[in-house]
């Protein structure tokens, strides 16, 4: 019996991932090493482009998460130019709702909807940080995984050719307006709950989800950065989430107190992100 429903499963598994490749063509491809394929209907030209800024983007990453990769595998990268073919694959291979991108794990795919060139790779930095990460952190927090991927969505290419994390974008603006409401009800949750439950709906986040993880990832970096690197050290190494998050900052109730004060700092400033170095 074991055996009958393992074939069925690889027989399964087989015809739907062969369906899902006929459905689609992808007359446009490009590779960043072995690591990036890209495959869009948009134009050979985006796709050379996207994949051209993989070296830097990477590298960008590398400074956030500075860990190897646990998965040897190429990260596909699916470019739909219009909506009706985007959902529909998105209906096809993935659980979520997404509007605009997302990113399954177990196929090591993200798929994008092209929304012109600036905004789509935008969202490419964003994605496909989720990407890099979850190959390094296994099944990390949400809070954790969305603060951060929000956070590598600031990514400024300088005309030297330099990468900074801070530039403005209008996701971030977004939920500094969130956040403001959010300060101003006195309706932001205490730093521990927020670590004990996590975010129940990680496919689904609400617009206080997004702000308030935005908000804690950007806050922790700037207490100390060594302290940070521990924390995710601790998940890389595959320690409990929770139990790592209280062993690094066993004051929860004074670092909650510094969280408040640094949000009414930055709502002050008009943003809620700040430049690396």
């Amino acid at each position: 019996m074991k055996v009958r429903f393992i074939v069925l499963f690889i027989l399964f598994c087989f015809l739907f991932y062969g369906c899902s490749q006929e459905k689609f063509d992808f007359p446009y491809t490009a590779r960043f090493e072995d690591s990036v394929r890209i495959q869009t209907d948009v134009s050979q030209k985006f796709a050379d482009k996207a994949v051209e800024r993989f070296d830097e983007v990477y590298d960008a990453y590398s400074k956030l998460i500075p860990f190897p990769s646990k998965r040897k595998r190429t990260f596909v990268i699916s470019v739909f130019r219009q909506r009706e073919d985007f959902l529909s694959y998105q209906k096809l291979i993935g659980p979520t709702e997404s509007q605009v991108g997302f990113y399954i794990p177990d196929r090591g795919e993200l798929v994008l909807l092209y929304t012109g060139e600036g905004e789509t790779l935008r969202t490419l930095f964003h994605e496909s940080f989720h990407a890099y990460f979850e190959d390094r952190i296994i099944h990390p927090p949400a809070w954790l995984n969305e603060g951060l991927a929000q956070y590598a969505e600031t990514l400024n290419f300088s005309i030297m050719g330099k990468i900074k994390f801070g530039k403005v974008t209008n996701a971030s603006t977004k939920w500094n307006k969130t956040l403001s409401r959010m300060y101003e009800s006195e309706s932001i949750p205490h730093i521990k709950d927020i670590v004990e439950r996590d975010w129940p709906d990680k496919h689904s986040l609400t617009n206080e989800q997004y702000a308030l993880s935005l908000s804690m990832v950007n806050f922790l970096k700037s207490q100390e950065e060594e302290t940070f690197n521990n924390y995710l050290g601790s998940l890389y190494d595959r320690e409990n989430p929770r139990s790592a998050f209280f062993k690094i900052w066993p004051d929860v109730d004074e670092l909650d107190e510094q969280w408040k004060k640094f949000i009414k700092k930055e709502l002050r400033k008009g943003s809620l992100l700040r430049l690396l170095p």
